[in-house]
């Protein structure tokens, strides 16, 4: 661990990315110079746990950190991305998904006010393999803000059923 006088000490492991398949190995060598979450050796405890439970779940999962809502996922999600995996790691979550942003925008703000937010067949128009589709996603929204520091967000989404069902 690192630590400077006053400062809280810095882990420089990055264990919490052990396993997780092919989006673990692939965040244990990622560059992150470009991503606004920053190297996984800065990432806070509450963001490393997260990462952690998410990479270790069979359930797609994707989770949204900070201001910037820098975007990081798990192997099921993939299938979900289609061809945005794997550019999409690391990104901000508004610049991989600009086609349901306006859709989805108001959720992932509830949920960052502190609203669960739980949909069935909510229907998005996706462009994963460069063409729009429309799909109906089962979705549940979490977020938790800690209050001493907002730039603490995290949005927690989980998928369940089919989401990447089509009409």
């Amino acid at each position: 661990m690192l630590s400077e006088p006053g400062l809280p000490s810095i882990d420089q492991t990055v264990d919490f990315l052990d396993g997780g398949g092919a989006v673990g190995a692939l965040m244990r060598s990622h560059d992150w110079s470009e991503s606004p979450l920053g190297a996984p050796h800065s990432w806070p405890q509450p963001l490393r746990t997260v990462v952690g439970l998410l990479l270790q779940s069979r359930f797609p999962m994707f989770v949204a950190w900070g201001n910037a809502l820098g975007f990081l996922y798990n192997d099921p999600y993939t299938e979900i991305l289609g061809a945005k995996h794997p550019r999409a790691l690391g990104r901000r979550f508004h610049d991989i998904w600009p086609e349901i942003w306006p859709d989805i925008s108001p959720l992932i703000d509830a949920a960052m006010a502190g609203h669960a937010i739980y949909r069935e067949d909510l229907p998005l128009v996706m462009n994963r393999k460069g063409y729009d589709e429309q799909t109906w996603v089962h979705l549940l929204l979490f977020a938790a803000a800690r209050r001493e520091r907002p730039s603490c967000r995290i949005v927690l989404c989980m998928l369940g059923d089919d989401p990447t069902s089509t009409c």
